[in-house]
């Protein structure tokens, strides 16, 4: 038996007269099945293309060309991984993914569950863009203390709701979400603001999507959690990313983030200063 409930698909994902699987019809054929069966709900107006290949760089730079809009670096670190990343601009999307991960899809690899997560993740940021793009677009210039805090609400914000809307059978659980927040905070080497923000989104939006406490999934984690900057505004985060998550087709501005923001700056302003 199959370890991929996805294999079955594979004979269509080949490249033409081998056994080989094609990344680039691997990769689209998932985000169909995602759109279609998985979570058909989302909101994938902005799609434009989607975009792999074996030179993850270079594929970010033909998505970025495809937009105009300046190429990103591929991510090493909880920004990404390097992996697979959307490339955007103000109407559209491009979701670039790495060639192994794509293969992976509908290969019968223990690493499939990464793989479907981690596309139905990128989606989900694209679903997000939908509703806070054309909002952006018309908000006002941020200055002063929001300049800082608005780019970290944001950040805690994307990553909450694309973790916690592609939960469920696809993912692989709030494990790793956990670890990667924990390892941050007992860094040696001090981690920024944002990566710190980025992991909470990570394993908020995870816990969020398991139904899950913090302290019941992970009391060691949970330990670590509360002695850090975190832990005074933990469950205040809590609260208002859920309430966010529930409201997002309704969001009337960018200000919506207004409360978030200032729990993100006090997390901040108790950060040692080169966290920044």
């Amino acid at each position: 038996m199959s370890v991929n409930p996805f294999y079955q698909f594979r004979h269509e994902v080949l490249e033409p007269g081998t056994s080989r699987v094609a990344p680039g019809k691997a990769l689209a054929l998932a985000i169909d099945i995602i759109r279609g069966h998985v979570d058909p709900t989302m909101n994938l107006a902005r799609l434009h293309a989607s975009a792999t290949g074996p030179d993850y760089a270079s594929a970010i730079q033909r998505a970025s060309e495809m937009l105009g809009v300046p190429a990103r670096a591929p991510t090493t670190s909880v920004e990404g991984r390097g992996m697979a990343m959307v490339v955007s601009n103000q109407t559209r999307d491009i979701v670039v993914v790495h060639a192994g991960l794509a293969i992976t899809l509908f290969e019968d690899h223990e690493s499939w569950r990464v793989a479907w997560h981690t596309v139905h993740h990128e989606l989900a940021h694209i679903h997000d863009n939908e509703y806070k793009y054309p909002l952006a677009a018309t908000a006002p210039r941020l200055q002063g203390d929001d300049a800082v805090t608005f780019p970290l609400a944001d950040a805690l914000w994307s990553e909450y709701h694309a973790e916690r809307r592609s939960s469920g059978d696809l993912a692989s659980g709030p494990e790793m979400q956990l670890e990667l927040l924990r390892d941050l905070l007992q860094a040696n080497t001090k981690s920024s603001a944002k990566l710190i923000m980025m992991a909470s989104g990570y394993a908020l939006g995870a816990l969020a999507g398991e139904s899950k406490s913090l302290e019941a999934f992970d009391p060691a984690t949970a330990a670590v959690v509360r002695a850090s900057p975190l832990g005074g505004v933990w469950d205040r985060m809590i609260s208002e990313l859920d309430k966010l998550y529930a409201s997002l087709s309704r969001w009337a501005g960018i200000w919506e983030l207004a409360d978030l923001m200032d729990l993100v700056g006090a997390v901040q302003g108790a950060l040692p200063p080169e966290c920044a």
